[in-house]
Order: C-alpha cells, then sequence, then structure tokens
C-alpha cells in the first residue's frame, strides 16, 4: 500500500503503531545517558512505551551490525507522528545521530494490534 493510501485509511491511523528500531551504536554510554534517558517523558507525552530493549540483541536470522535494538508502542500512527515531530525530540534525534552509524542503523514503523 503507498503512502498517500495508508495515510488516507483511518482506521490504519488509530491502530497502535510500533516501531523497532534496529541501531548501530559508536558509544553505547553515551547513547544511554544522553539519548535513552532523556527519552522516558517523550514517551510518556505522547502515549508511548518501550516494549522491549537491548543493547545486546540476538541475531536469529540474516546479519545486522545493529548492537541495540528497541521495540516502541504507541496508541496511534498520529501519537508516533506527534512524538517524532516533537520540538522537545528534535535535539535527541540530533544526538541519536550522532551516536550511530546511519548507514547501518533502522527506523521502522508498522501498524498492529
Amino acid at each position: 500500500m503507498s503512502n498517500v493510501a495508508k495515510k488516507s485509511c483511518v482506521w490504519l491511523r488509530n491502530m497502535a503503531h510500533y516501531v523497532i528500531a534496529q541501531l548501530d551504536v559508536t558509544d553505547p554510554e553515551a547513547f544511554m545517558e544522553s539519548y535513552a534517558k532523556p527519552l522516558g517523558p517523550l514517551y510518556e507525552r505522547h502515549g508511548g512505551r518501550v516494549v522491549a530493549a537491548s543493547m545486546a540483541p540476538s541475531m536469529v536470522e540474516g546479519s545486522s551490525t545493529a548492537n541495540m535494538v528497541a521495540v516502541l508502542a504507541f496508541p496511534s500512527e498520529d501519537a508516533f507522528d506527534n512524538w517524532y515531530s516533537d520540538p522537545d525530540y528534535q535535539p535527541l534525534l540530533a544526538k541519536r545521530r550522532a551516536l550511530t552509524r546511519m548507514g547501518s542503523s533502522r527506523l521502522i514503523a508498522l501498524p498492529g494490534a
């Protein structure tokens, strides 16, 4: 489904929304202190929560350089969009990007139950 079609489907926008972060973190200690720790209040502000997170994920199939994986949940796609575009998140987003190898890091968003 195209992004245009997806955006027009109200039922998809109102479903819970999950984000899978697969990050290739260059400085785990700085990442946790300056990015991960301050996120709690921002998640809460938008109804988000961390479902699972690990700085030592197990690769079951395939290959990846990600050394940090997290699954986030938001009550809707709009809640996720509002969190991601929140002006208070933008400095943290810049820190995350500075502390990860962007070419081998991924942020994947999808609707769910």
